[in-house]
């Protein structure tokens, strides 16, 4: 057993179980709740008799790189949070997967999850972008570990690596990297016509739909992007944006099976790591706030065109300003809960529940026009 101060950890056992869950169960959503696997590694936090926190760890074997360690969940109880108990198990859990022989250890985070973030940040854990993922697996074992990790379903989630060179890209080229993989998704979803469950066939585009889907992309995140910077620089926090590369997976299955865009936007935050969400939480909702009433304001432009009859390469745009920001804006307005968190309908649930129903309203009834006007 390991002590610090009056919390004790310790080997999880099977009686623990049931708690770790009704604690996981408190503290993150259905989807989380769901990847929950214990093993013979895992360990638990005591405090006064009780299990008040655990960290599950589990090994992975690769071929060339050996044994790497996953820090798969990390969840204290809600009531004891603030002593420090998170920090702890992260650091014993790191020990227990150096003595198994793993040189390296990953775990995986949401952006906003700054206390989580923090913690692996100061036990030098580092993030690491898509490609330097590439560069230490190779592109088949970066899509393993995202299997494994969960990553390639969770958007707005990051790697956190120890004991592996590399960091993540310019925000340049991760800006250039989201733009192109959005493009590649619209259409890949214009390809498989409606959706391989809908009964839809191949469909080529033309080169004026290619052409519209590229400038619709570009205007809505790039706008979305310039609005968040802006907004924030109005507010005196320098905002930085940094590409996802997670919920891939997600995005692709929807694309290809339903035909229907699920965009992976990226976001802006502030620059660096270390900072604490609370701080800058009231001025993160602000900006998101700007940018959805951006994206709002280029989907009021394609219905526009589409009402005066637009045609030729403005009618393309329209309809891929509407195939794409239809659905950036539902998840920028309404859909807050996990594992969605990385949109700004969380920044501005977080920060004001009346500001958050207020886009929510507006996201609905963009919703129920398009739905009326085909």
């Amino acid at each position: 057993m390991n002590r610090c101060e009056e919390v004790i950890t310790r080997s999880i056992s099977p009686e623990d179980h049931a708690t770790v869950r009704a604690i996981t169960k408190r503290s993150f959503s259905v989807m989380v709740r769901g990847m929950v696997r214990f093993g013979p590694n895992d360990l638990v936090a005591i405090l006064g008799g009780r299990v008040v926190g655990a960290v599950l760890l589990h090994v992975m074997e690769r071929p060339r790189e050996g044994k790497i360690g996953r820090v798969a969940l990390l969840v204290t109880d809600p009531e004891h949070r603030g002593r420090g108990i998170a920090r702890q198990l992260v650091r014993q859990g790191v020990d227990r997967l150096h003595a198994l022989g793993c040189g390296q250890i990953v775990a995986e985070v949401e952006g906003y999850n700054t206390p989580s973030a923090n913690i692996f940040h100061e036990l030098g854990f580092r993030r690491l972008g898509s490609m330097a993922q590439i560069r230490w697996l190779g592109a088949v074992g970066a899509v393993v570990i995202g299997v494994r990790t969960f990553r390639l379903f969770t958007p707005g989630h990051f790697l956190w690596a120890r004991g592996v060179p590399g960091r993540p890209a310019s925000p340049e080229w991760q800006r250039a990297g989201t733009w192109a993989l959005n493009v590649f998704i619209a259409l890949l979803a214009v390809l498989v016509g409606g959706g391989l469950l809908l009964a839809g066939g191949p469909e080529i585009p033309s080169l004026s739909a290619v052409l519209a889907v590229v400038v619709a992309v570009v205007l809505l995140l790039g706008l979305r992007e310039a609005a968040m910077w802006a907004i924030g620089r109005a507010q005196g926090v320098t905002l930085e944006y940094r590409g996802w590369g997670s919920g891939v997976g997600a995005s692709l299955v929807i694309a290809i099976l339903f035909g229907s865009v699920f965009p992976l936007p990226g976001g802006c935050y502030p620059p660096g790591d270390g900072w604490h969400y609370r701080q800058f939480q009231r001025q993160l909702a602000i900006a998101a706030a700007g940018a959805t009433g951006t994206v709002a304001l280029l989907l009021v432009a394609a219905f526009g065109a589409r009402l005066w009859g637009a045609t030729g390469f403005t009618a393309d745009v329209a309809r891929s300003l509407l195939d794409v920001g239809m659905a950036l804006l539902l998840f920028d307005s309404i859909i807050a809960m996990g594992p969605f968190q990385g949109y700004s309908a969380r920044r501005m649930l977080d920060h004001s529940r009346k500001l958050w129903l207020a886009f929510a309203i507006v996201g609905i009834a963009f919703y129920l026009l398009a739905v009326s006007t085909g």
